[in-house]
């Protein structure tokens, strides 16, 4: 599913699963608008983002992200340069080669109650890579979340952060 910057997707009760995305958004890339609603990405696959590549806007709401493989960065989300909306929502056992395996972040990232968990990485981050080389200023909060069985091969099990600022609340 490609979602180009002057479009709106929102999409509720729906399965993405069994996709490859060659080079990135196994499940879904989007650059304009996305709200996904109690909607699962599951067992896509691409060399980076293997379940969501987002350079736009992007909400999930009691949605999962599971079980999705990247070649390289981001197994679950790629989020570059977008800002990404987490509430109530999984994010679990997706891989990358390299690193952020459930999430990798170049961008603002606002996650309430998400549960980041059993994601691996091969290099840094395996729950969340936190590389924000395009601009400093964003930042990822997160408020009441669960983290944990987080795997990677480099720094950061949980969360790594490279550059940039990550606040934890609860």
């Amino acid at each position: 599913v490609y979602i180009d910057n002057s479009t709106t997707l929102v999409l509720s009760n729906s399965t993405i699963s069994g996709n490859n995305g060659g080079d990135s958004g196994g499940g879904l890339a989007n650059d304009g608008t996305c709200t996904l609603t109690n909607t699962t990405i599951s067992g896509n696959t691409a060399v980076n983002a293997g379940g969501i590549l987002s350079w736009g806007d992007l909400t999930l709401n009691n949605s999962t992200i599971t079980n999705n493989i990247a070649q390289q960065f981001g197994g679950g989300i790629v989020n570059d340069n977008g800002f990404l909306r987490l509430d109530n929502s999984t994010i679990s056992s997706n891989s990358a080669g390299q690193d952020g395996g459930g999430l990798f972040n170049s961008g603002f990232i606002e996650a309430t109650q998400l549960v980041l968990s059993g994601n691996r990485a091969n290099g840094n981050g395996g729950g969340m890579w936190n590389s924000l080389m395009a601009d400093p200023r964003f930042i990822c909060g997160f408020v009441q979340c669960s983290i944990f069985d987080n795997t990677a091969g480099g720094d950061g099990g949980g969360i790594g952060i490279w550059i940039g600022f990550c606040n934890v609340i609860d």
